[in-house]
């Protein structure tokens, strides 16, 4: 019989008398890491030999597909590009300071943040995940972009946050975030 040890969670929690910080790195996800990485290998070799064709081609109506072809094929590539570093390296970091409460997404030194008055915030919760398998949601999720499983009410909005943590780790959180508010 194998004793299982209690998991420590993902997250940094760094707690001052002014502030809170909590950091999650982005769930590794292998396999999204190892396909990914070979599609993109792909995505280049695609992505050389229709630009050379299209410099070394003269005008016709195959430019044209090639040039409208080529920027949706940009597109995608910039995409993968993105959700394999922040299965590699993104992180979001929620910080509250002040009445301010900070949500930011960042991969490397690039990073999107929102911030809330926490005055205005209520009804922190656990988002459960769907159930359908085709959703949106779950497409998002699976490559590891989710909207997140912590949930609180702002307003007349929904906001979401602290992706790919289990409910465990996300209670606590909850609990650790509402206690430093009302303090």
């Amino acid at each position: 019989m194998t004793l299982v040890n209690p998991g420590k969670g993902r997250a940094l929690i760094e707690n001052s008398a002014e502030s809170i910080k909590i950091t999650i790195p982005a769930k590794k996800k292998i396999f999204t890491i190892v396909v990914l990485s070979l599609w993109l290998l792909v995505w280049l070799a695609a992505e050389v030999g229709v630009t050379s064709q299209l410099i070394f081609q003269g005008p016709g109506i195959e430019v044209a597909f090639f040039i409208f072809w080529l920027v949706l094929w940009t597109a995608g590539g910039v995409l993968a590009l993105l959700i394999l570093l922040w299965n590699l390296c993104g992180k979001e970091i929620i910080e509250t300071k002040g009445d301010i409460f900070k949500i930011e997404r960042r991969i490397l030194r690039f990073s999107i943040s929102r911030e809330y008055l926490i005055k205005d915030m209520n009804n922190f919760r656990f988002r459960s995940s769907g159930t359908n398998l085709f959703s949106v949601r779950a497409g998002l999720e699976f490559w590891g972009f989710g909207a997140g499983n912590i949930v609180f009410d702002y307003g007349m909005k929904t906001i979401r946050f602290a992706q790919s943590i289990d409910e465990a780790e996300v209670n606590f959180l909850i609990k650790t975030i509402i206690e430093f508010i009302n303090k």
